[in-house]
């Protein structure tokens, strides 16, 4: 198995740039904004296959502050998106990260 997802690390594509200079690679047909979070989603991968986490999401959104209207203006909801969001099997919980691209 580990043979497998060494063969998917060097499968990896890398494409464009972004404002942090990491490179967009693609893993399994879904683009990632940094190589280090297309690794972190081949881990994941691995720990879901070893029955450790399960149900894996990927760019989860959350609203931190819904809309609202002050002085006659709509005020826009403010969102925070989460690279990966998976339930730890152990101890049930839903685990939320964000993979750091500096």
């Amino acid at each position: 198995m580990e043979h497998i997802i060494l063969q998917e690390y060097k499968q990896l594509q890398q494409k464009g740039k972004s404002k942090y200079k990491a490179k967009k690679t693609s893993v399994d047909g879904i683009k990632f904004d940094s190589q280090k979070e297309a690794n972190r989603y081949l881990e994941l991968k691995l720990l879901e296959k070893q029955g450790v986490i399960k149900y894996i999401d990927r760019q989860t959104r959350f609203e931190l502050q819904p809309s609202y209207k002050k002085n006659g203006k709509t005020i826009r909801a403010i969102y925070y998106v989460a690279d990966f969001a998976y339930i730890d099997v152990k101890t049930g919980k839903t685990i939320i990260e964000d993979t750091k691209r500096i």
